[in-house]
């Protein structure tokens, strides 16, 4: 190696952590000196984790949400417009009791309106909004078992719901 090349020395570092804050103070940074009486921690305990917040995780979880948000949507709509619509229709009751149109009216339009509160509550307590959604999802997807749309629906609705609550909630990046 030629004597006047860098490559292969080393370099000595500008400021010494090794020695802590005596080494700190001995290459020139200022310090100032901890009051008297007062407790300074040698370390701080690390309890919870770092956030973490990248595009592409910002990305996903908004993600994830417009599907709930849009899932969630036409799901309430069509179970709501299904209990009223069906349940008004006499020809699909007239085998059955009144008590079978009134059990369809009331479940479906209520777990639209469940599911549709659900995604109301969301923003604000999203635990709270997954219960609705889940709960709204599970009565919809129950009286309309026959079909095969909407039970499928109700499990995918059901699943992006907890998976939504449990990430952090969408910051702003810039």
């Amino acid at each position: 190696m030629n004597a006047a090349s860098p490559v292969g020395t080393r370099v000595k570092p500008i400021l010494n952590f090794a020695d802590g804050v005596d080494g700190l103070r001995a290459s020139g940074v200022y310090l100032p000196e901890p009051l008297e009486g007062v407790a300074t921690p040698t370390a701080v305990p690390r309890t919870k984790r770092p956030l973490r917040v990248t595009i592409a995780g910002a990305m996903r979880v908004r993600t994830a949400r417009k599907g709930l948000f849009v899932l969630g949507t036409a799901v309430g709509v069509v179970y709501i417009l299904v209990g009223v619509i069906v349940g008004a229709l006499p020809a699909v009751w007239e085998d059955s009791s009144t008590g079978g149109r009134v059990f369809w009216i009331i479940f479906l339009v209520g777990a639209g309106v469940l599911v549709l509160a659900g995604l109301r509550v969301f923003e604000r307590s999203p635990w709270a909004g997954a219960a609705l959604v889940s709960v709204g999802a599970i009565v919809g997807g129950l009286v309309l078992a026959w079909s095969v749309a909407a039970p499928v629906a109700a499990i995918v609705l059901i699943v992006l719901s907890v998976v939504c609550a449990r990430r952090v909630p969408v910051q702003t990046l810039a």
